[in-house]
């Protein structure tokens, strides 16, 4: 159950300042279709975050439980990093055909490989023994955050203070992943 919590937080507050969301809002309003960017969503996010709980399961059988925690702590550490570089804009497909659920579907499974939700949701499979609550949890948070973005738009995305949010998460990000590791290693 503690997997879900994580992840729900983690897919809460990474997302809040990440690329999926911004590329959801720039796509509603480019395509004036809200609802199929939102249904794309609904698909791709559990989809990518699934197969991450299902990559953090296989890895489980390989790992001890120390070392599980200090790959926790590893992509704890990774997240926050990424989190303290300025976010490079999403892909406008501006030239691209098709509606708003088919490009969404395309835009959102393609930011979602490589997320850095995505790797924090395969080290809390990892150390869950029910991986797939990383994976709802994460989904749970993700979307929470891109319906909202979605809903508003991209002109209420530029009255955020997305960069002070990106660096406080990437910080928080990087002393908690520190002390799971010193945790891990047994240093207290």
């Amino acid at each position: 159950m503690d997997a879900l919590v994580a992840a729900f937080v983690a897919g809460l507050l990474l997302q809040a300042g990440d690329r999926i969301p911004w590329f959801t809002a720039i796509l509603a309003d480019r395509l004036r279709s809200t609802t199929g960017v939102l249904i794309a969503s609904v698909l791709a996010i559990p989809a990518g975050y699934g197969v991450a709980a299902v990559a953090g399961q296989v890895l489980a059988q390989h790992m001890s439980p120390n070392a599980s925690a200090l790959f926790l702590a590893f992509m704890l550490i990774s997240a926050g990093g990424a989190g303290l570089v300025t976010l490079k804009p999403p892909n406008r497909f501006e030239s691209g055909k098709g509606g708003g659920f088919v490009l969404g579907l395309i835009g959102v499974l393609s930011l979602l490989l490589g997320d850095r939700t995505q790797f924090l949701v395969v080290a809390l499979a990892a150390r869950s023994p029910t991986p797939a609550f990383a994976a709802v949890g994460a989904t749970l948070g993700t979307l929470a955050v891109v319906t909202v973005a979605t809903l508003a738009g991209e002109a209420a995305r530029k009255g955020l203070p997305i960069q002070v949010f990106r660096i406080a998460t990437g910080v928080a990000s990087i002393l908690i992943g520190l002390i799971v590791a010193v945790n891990a290693l047994r240093l207290t």
